[in-house]
């Protein structure tokens, strides 16, 4: 994602979830991308089965961007999700999803998303 768009990145030791760490690193990165480079979207990429990484990123005002296979995934059944803080061209998408993207329309992307499972 080099240059075309803020990554949204954060791994937390099982300890130390469910504490609000995550939600105040998305705030304070999405702070600072507003003020080095407007421009440039701040993105999220995560696992579908991630649910609470799903919540923390729409709570911050990320919206799903696409959805779609996790290219190079052992499980061939993971699904990727990016969302982004605003609507990204397909060939910025295609960039950061690694290929072919096919961008989820805004008005199927809650049904696209599927049901929300607690694992």
């Amino acid at each position: 994602m080099h240059g075309v768009a803020w990554n949204l990145y954060y791994r937390l030791r099982p300890a130390s979830q469910g504490q609000g760490y995550a939600s105040e690193l998305v705030r304070a990165a999405r702070e600072w991308a507003d003020r080095v480079d407007p421009e440039r979207p701040v993105v999220a990429s995560l696992l579908e089965h991630n649910v609470r990484s799903r919540a923390v990123v729409e709570r911050a005002g990320l919206t799903l961007a696409w959805r779609g296979p996790d290219r190079g995934n052992p499980d061939p059944s993971a699904v990727r999700l990016l969302f982004a803080d605003r609507t990204v061209a397909e060939d910025v998408v295609e960039r950061l999803v690694g290929g072919e993207a096919g961008m989820v329309a805004p008005d199927a992307r809650d049904e696209a998303a599927g049901p929300t499972v607690e694992p």
